[in-house]
This record gives C-alpha cells, structure tokens and sequence, in this order.
C-alpha cells in the first residue's frame, strides 16, 4: 500500500491508479483521475480533448493532444496570440520577429514558385514580399529589387497587373485564382509566407 500525503492511496487491494488517487467510493476503492483523464473500465486514460469542437478556438488554431493535457498552436500561415490573418504590413514585421533576416517571401523563379505552391490551400490568400508602394506600378521584392519581366505569375497570365489601382499596391498568391498573383489592398487580411535567407555562422 502507497499513500499519498492527502491520505489517499495509489494501490489498496487491486487499486493499481499509477499517479492517480485511490479514493474510497462506497464499498470499494476505485481510480480517482487526474484532470484531463477519464476512468475507463477501471483504467485513467488521457482525453483527447481535441477530439472535442472548439477546444482551441478561432479557424487558425490547430489542437495538438498531449498526456493529460492538450495545446493550441497556429496553423501554417496564422500568427500572433489569437493565430490571426493579417495585413501585409503586419505580416512584414511579424516575418522579421521571427527572425532578423526573414522576411516576406520573395518568389523569383519557378523553382521556388513550386515549391511554395505545394504547402499552400487553394480556399487563402497568401501575402508576398512583392508590392508597389513606393513607385505607382513599379513591383519589387522584399529586398528592393525589381520583379523579372521575364518570370511573374501575375493573374490571367499577363506580364504586368491589369490595372495600376492605387488603393491596390501589395500582392498575394491567391489560391482562389489557382495560386496566381495578384494586386489588392495591403490592409486586406491574409495570410503570411515568411522567408529566412541564410544565416552563415562563423
């Protein structure tokens, strides 16, 4: 027999609770189970809680069940306490909390736009590091230089955006217009792709 210091006991008489208390219920002794756990057939066993609709709330959030307990924590793309979507200009310093040298993605070539494309859901809107906030019309990355006239991936295939909108200067991978970009509002909400150059270490 093994007490615990609350007077209650671990095993007593084939009371086997491993971390659990044995309480007295009734006539017999029986499990008594931690929080996050459920008596089954005599055994505590973990509760998946996410089994359970809303156990972490808000679409962003993604449940991961653990022993005993169970966690939140964004999905691809959502960022911040509550997982959100985000404007561009959020999105932006949120890559560089990340770490100082990433940044929004910068898509230059095919490689990398395939790359990108697979992780990506065709129901978002993804924000790039490519906008024209400086110069009406003119797109650059994130690093300043301009988009290739020679390799985009602007909507409907054209080699510019179709029109130079000034309410419209940032642009995203729209999985709607099967991951093409394009221009829209940089206060619109959305998600984020974070890019991390490499980091040499001496």
């Amino acid at each position: 027999m093994v007490s615990l210091s609350d007077g209650s006991l671990t095993e007593y008489e084939g009371c086997n609770c491993g971390i659990h208390p044995c309480k007295l219920n009734g006539s017999k002794f029986e499990c008594s189970c931690l929080p996050g756990y459920e008596n089954i057939n005599g055994t505590c066993t973990d509760i998946d809680e996410c089994k359970y609709p809303g156990s972490c709330p808000g679409s962003g959030m993604q449940c991961i069940n653990t022993v005993g307990s169970y966690t939140c924590t964004c999905r691809a793309g959502y960022y911040g306490d509550n997982c959100a979507l985000v404007t561009q200009s959020n999105a932006s310093q949120l890559c560089g909390s990340v770490h100082p040298s990433a940044h929004l993605v910068d898509i230059k070539n095919k490689a990398t736009y395939k790359t990108v494309a697979r992780y990506l859901h065709p129901a978002n809107s993804y924000w790039m590091g490519l906008n024209d906030k400086q110069q009406e019309g003119t797109f650059v990355y994130s690093d300043g230089s301009k988009v290739a006239t020679l390799y985009n991936e602007w909507d409907s295939g054209l080699s510019t955006p179709a029109s130079n909108d000034r309410t419209k200067n940032c642009a995203v991978i729209d999985g709607n217009a099967a991951f093409q970009w394009r221009v829209v509002p940089c206060d619109n909400l959305n998600l984020a792709i974070c890019e991390l150059d490499k980091v040499w270490s001496k």
